[in-house]
């Protein structure tokens, strides 16, 4: 038996004469014997036979390629003295087989298709849904399946060329309200690559130029440098490394605090040209861990007063309400947290300038144990009430900062060990348990100042709140420090102008009020001063360690009243009684600043549409039991991340 495939040949059909030698119309006679091709016995088909059975995906020959076989398989119109008379002489329209350079005449002819009207608008590929053919045109049957595949392909690419050119950089998926995230959530999405550094700072950079004008909380920008870090983050996470704990988180640094080639202004006109050559040791940790320093926020001079309003800068308003201050000294801090511009601050606390504006914003803020942050270089090392701190929204947020910039510094001698890492305190029951058992004590009344009843009121209940879901529980004792604003008042002054006093002497007129008095003030006391200061201190931190031997925490309203006018009369009535409004807004925070206790103020709703705070004060070194009293509270009462008119 003869061999599959061997010698076998199919025997030819008869056909009709046809138009004359290569001019039979292709797929309706017999194949003429050719040479053989992909098999034995198998001949080559001739030009214009059908390329399958029955002649699927013939193409009729054309006069033109009859005429000329020379010029058969050249792209191109026809010669013009062949066309019809009347003919429309026209280019070969051009077709995805000519998108590469690479003609094809299957697929789209040598001349026109069809009457003019009839393919006007249609696309080469679907010349054979043209209108009725004309009986004197050679007609086109459809092209093979793949084929037309492969235009189809060629297609999509030419009309969506974003497809094949599109960027293989990863795209940023940054939230559509990041301004309302929390800072840990923004720095872990930037750590896992699913928020580019570079995005993140844009966006915060355009908070600044929409938000900040109605607030004034920000007087100087960097975006180049802030740019170049954020590009230096998004690198090193795509070499596979770990930027840090604050990844790419863009942060505002509060103008007392110095950062290298930035204004070192203290607020103050004085020092309006003075440029920082260093980093303070905070920011030179928050660098360190990953985050990037965009600008800086206002404070009131030389952070000396609980509001914020300089000859510099002019007046920083509350984002809760324009007409109020935001406090200070950390009023800038405050209003741009609260408000979302920045996801955390950079802040300080000398008499509750970290704590006052958190309770006027309605934010978190704490004031650490004195040294936990080491300070300098710099004049401030060696201050004798202030430590640095963070403005945060979260109680989360204020951990992860302080576990990057605590720690010890040979430029303070003050400064103390690294404590234990803060955030994993605050998981889920974590923050319960630390606070289990503890003993809790309660006063609204401090120094011979009493809060307003509704603000202790709204401070009771968040404090009671606050009890029940930690287990712990109250004791009935006598809070009593003896005269802590005397103390405070003569540290805080002699400690400031003891850096001052020479650069402001001949200056006065560019001071403000206030500061101008403590200068006088400064300058008329006795020589013996500051040892009664010296010793006043000492009887003050007695009497705390005796209440802290009886108790854990001791809880009080953050302020005795919610945020004041932020200008005009700085003086106004309290429990019916003529006060000096800034002054009495340190009455329960400046005495721990004397003790150096650790001490945060919660939010605790609202009075009179205005934030006020619940203040948490530990013993010195254990600074977790406030962050874990937040986030207890954030549990069973949460708060506001933003300002109502800013969320």
């Amino acid at each position: 038996m003869p061999g599959l495939g061997a010698g076998r040949r199919r025997a030819p059909r008869a056909r009709e004469p046809g138009l004359g030698a290569g001019g039979a119309v292709a797929g309706r006679g017999a194949r003429p014997p050719g040479p053989a091709r992909g098999g034995a016995g198998r001949d080559r088909r001739p030009e214009g036979a059908p390329p399958g059975r029955g002649g699927r995906g013939a193409v009729r020959a054309h006069p033109v390629r009859r005429a000329h076989p020379a010029r058969a398989r050249r792209p191109g119109r026809p010669p013009p003295g062949l066309l019809q008379p009347g003919e429309h002489e026209r280019a070969r329209p051009p077709g995805p087989a000519l998108l590469h350079g690479r003609p094809d005449a299957r697929g789209v002819p040598d001349g026109p298709v069809g009457p003019e009207p009839g393919h006007r608008d249609r696309h080469p590929l679907v010349l054979w849904n043209a209108a009725p053919r004309d009986p004197r045109r050679p007609r086109y049957l459809p092209r093979p399946r793949r084929a037309r595949r492969r235009d189809r392909r060629r297609l999509r690419r030419v009309a969506r060329p974003h497809r094949q050119f599109r960027s293989r950089r990863p795209v940023s998926a940054l939230p559509e309200r990041f301004w309302a995230d929390d800072a840990w959530v923004l720095a872990d999405a930037v750590r896992a690559g699913s928020v580019r550094a570079v995005d993140l700072l844009d966006g915060v950079l355009d908070r600044i130029a929409t938000v900040d004008p109605a607030l004034n909380a920000v007087c100087f920008v960097d975006p180049a440098g802030a740019r170049a870090a954020a590009e230096a983050v998004d690198a090193r996470i795509a070499r596979g490394e770990d930027p840090g704990p604050l990844a790419g988180l863009p942060i505002g640094v509060k103008e007392l605090t110095p950062v290298a080639g930035w204004p070192e202004t203290h607020a103050s006109l004085v020092y309006a040209d003075r440029v920082a050559a260093h980093d303070d040791t905070e920011t030179a940790r928050l660098r360190a861990g990953g985050a990037v320093l965009a600008a800086q926020t206002t404070a009131s001079e030389h952070g000396s007063v609980s509001f914020t309003n300089t000859p510099l800068h002019g007046v920083t308003r509350n984002p809760w309400s324009l007409d109020h201050t935001p406090g200070g000294s950390s009023g800038g801090a405050a209003a741009a947290v609260a408000a979302g511009i920045f996801p955390v601050a950079t802040a300080g606390d000398g008499g509750g300038s970290i704590r006052i504006p958190a309770a006027y914003c309605g934010l978190l803020g704490m004031k650490v144990t004195y040294g936990l942050i080491g300070r300098g270089p710099g004049p401030f090392n060696s201050s004798l009430t202030p430590v640095r701190g963070p403005m945060a929204r979260s109680p989360r947020d204020a951990a992860r900062y302080l576990d990057v910039v605590t720690g010890p510094t040979l430029t303070d001698p003050t400064s103390l060990p690294k404590p234990a890492a803060f955030e994993p305190g605050l998981g889920s029951g974590a923050a319960q348990e630390g606070l289990r058992g503890l003993r809790v004590a309660w006063t609204d009344a401090l120094g011979g100042f009493a809060a307003e009843p509704a603000v202790a009121a709204a401070a009771r209940e968040t404090a009671e709140a606050l009890v029940d879901a930690a287990g712990m529980e109250w004791v009935d004792v006598a809070v009593d420090f003896p005269r802590p604003g005397m103390s405070w008042g003569l540290l805080s002054s002699l400690d400031d102008m003891a850096w001052h006093m020479d650069a402001i002497a001949d200056r006065l007129d560019d001071v403000t009020p206030v500061y101008r008095l403590a200068y006088e003030s400064v300058r008329a006391m006795r020589p013996d001063v500051l040892l009664k200061a010296i010793r006043r201190r000492a009887e003050l931190c007695a009497a705390s360690a005796a209440l802290f031997e009886a108790v854990d925490l001791l809880l009080t309203p953050t302020t005795p009243t919610p945020a004041f006018a932020a200008e005009g009369a700085l003086t106004g009535t309290l429990n019916g009684e003529e006060v000096t409004l800034f002054g009495l807004s340190a009455a329960f925070t400046a005495p721990f600043n004397v003790t150096g206790q650790p001490a945060c103020s919660i939010p605790a709703g609202t009075v009179a549409g205005l934030p006020v705070g619940l203040q948490v004060v530990a013993p010195r070194h254990h600074d977790a039991h406030c962050l874990a009293a937040g986030a207890v509270v954030e549990a069973v009462r949460p708060w506001p991340r933003l300002a109502p008119p800013h969320d």
